[in-house]
């Protein structure tokens, strides 16, 4: 079969300069675009954040509260951590002129205290907002029961964003001076800020007058309540800026035609809720046409469940508007190569490759080795493969409404749309906030955002917190504005 590649480099990491408002900073990596001098984040923090560090050992909070406010070596603090700067300094904050304005440290004994410490922090704060980092022992987020999502539950429950941190991660000093970069770009995304986008080397549908929107859904099981399912939607342009969230809470439908028709009016609600956010009214009438593009894991789905998506984003449809709907599944075919077009040892296929299965059916492959950033210091090229790991692409299938279904698309412009779509794939794995040192995500941003979403909200559905968790302070602010679930 006929193979096509994207390049990493063909979408590389786009920034502010502090040089000029009209000036950006491409890098194919996170890390060297954060390193750049003249660095300055795509979007800034409206208010600086007051850290409240809760730890159950002082030395450890004390440990990360430094790193965040003093650069390495500065008054003594620090000398091993990595980055150099400080928080602030990164992401060319005003750093408070005091430690104690930054941020504070204070020792828990329970999840009870960690509640009435930050409860008296927010009655003292004097305006400062709250962003309470809890260090905690480590537990697996399989746990539905885990202090994890108890701590979160609370803390949510009080429209707080906050950040969990390992006790593993800071006592040990490598694994924190190799997780503080991305410890740094989580606080900040957290708080508001849009450290990074990833440039469009070529727009996803190159017309100049069109608005392009791209939604990304995930549905997923509450663990203790199996009756329950949450649905979520996150919008985001084609660059990856996250626009807006929403989330459907509810039984199971789909065994129920009245359950179902409850859902569908439930999901159509939610859907046109997070599309009426994004869709800015100024924006649509200075362009001819709106584009959606819609992704989602297809594998988790039901037949009934796929219906109802198609049936609700097939509402989106105005007069001047397409939807493009692309499902994304983990590929049980494997994509290989020989020594002579790729010469590594472990065989494993670069990033970037696809074919075309059928015309609107691609294997895209976003998990390898990156064989245009060269090589690391062991000599073997950069990839994303866990270790033992298989190199399995993601199957794409491209579903199409409005006035590009219909005949008047010839092939050659047809089959270019397909391309277009399917890069929007490749560019949106690009976007990951929780690991910086990876250059590319087994899948979109779009889709796994949407499915933590879901997945945390139903471990949060399922936890009582003064006897029951209201989530709908999630639609309220700040966290409605916010990427709290990251």
């Amino acid at each position: 079969m006929e193979t096509h590649r994207f390049s990493v480099k063909d979408f590389p990491y786009i920034s502010a300069s502090t040089t000029s408002m009209d000036q950006h900073i491409l890098k194919d990596s996170v890390v060297s675009l954060l390193k750049q001098q003249y660095y300055k984040p795509w979007m800034g923090l409206n208010k600086l954040p007051y850290f409240l560090v809760l730890t159950p050992r002082d030395d450890l909070g004390r440990k990360l509260a430094e790193c965040i406010y003093y650069d390495k070596g500065e008054n003594g603090k620090c000398s091993d951590k990595y980055p150099d700067k400080n928080f602030y300094a990164l992401f060319k904050l005003r750093r408070p002129s005091n430690f104690d304005d930054a941020v504070k440290v204070l020792t828990y004994r329970d999840i009870e205290d960690i509640i009435n410490e930050v409860e008296k922090e927010e009655k003292s704060s004097s305006g400062r907002e709250v962003f309470p980092i809890v260090i905690i022992p480590k537990d697996s987020k399989l746990n539905p029961f885990s202090p994890y999502y108890r701590i979160k539950a609370k803390l949510l429950s009080r429209r707080l964003v906050s950040q969990i941190v390992n006790v593993e991660t800071i006592s040990n000093p490598n694994t924190l001076r190799n997780s503080l970069l991305s410890i740094y770009v989580q606080l900040f995304v957290k708080a508001g800020g849009v450290p990074y986008l990833v440039y469009e080397s070529s727009s996803i549908l190159s017309d100049a007058n069109e608005y392009n929107i791209i939604i990304g859904y995930s549905l997923s099981r509450d663990p203790i309540r199996h009756k329950n399912a949450v649905g979520s939607i996150i919008v985001y342009n084609p660059a990856g800026q996250w626009l807006a969230s929403e989330f459907v809470l509810d039984e199971l439908p789909f065994n129920n035609k009245d359950k179902l028709d409850y859902y569908k009016q439930s999901l159509e609600e939610a859907l046109m809720s997070a599309y009426k956010v994004a869709v800015n009214k100024d924006v649509i009438k200075s362009v001819q046409k709106v584009n959606v593009i819609v992704h989602y894991r297809g594998k988790e789905l039901s037949t009934k469940e796929e219906q109802v998506i198609l049936e609700t984003i097939n509402k989106f449809r105005e007069v001047n508007s397409s939807v493009y709907v692309l499902k994304i599944q983990q590929s049980d075919i494997v994509l290989s190569v020989t020594s002579k077009d790729y010469p590594d040892p472990d065989m494993y296929p670069p990033t970037g490759y696809y074919t075309k299965l059928l015309p609107d059916t691609f294997i895209l492959q976003t998990v390898g080795k990156h064989i245009e950033l060269g090589a690391q210091k062991d000599g073997k090229l950069k990839g994303n493969i866990k270790s033992g790991g298989t190199a399995k692409p993601v199957l794409v299938s491209i579903k199409r409404f409005g006035d590009n279904e219909n005949s008047k698309l010839d092939s050659a412009r047809r089959g270019q749309l397909s391309i277009g779509l399917l890069s929007s794939v490749f560019a949106l794995a690009r976007i990951n906030y929780v690991s910086v040192y990876k250059h590319l995500i087994s899948e979109p941003v779009t889709t796994r955002y949407a499915r933590e979403l879901a997945y945390i909200i139903s471990r949060l559905s399922s936890m009582e917190v003064d006897g029951e968790t209201d989530l709908k302070v999630l639609r309220d602010e700040p966290l409605r504005h916010r990427m709290w679930f990251i």
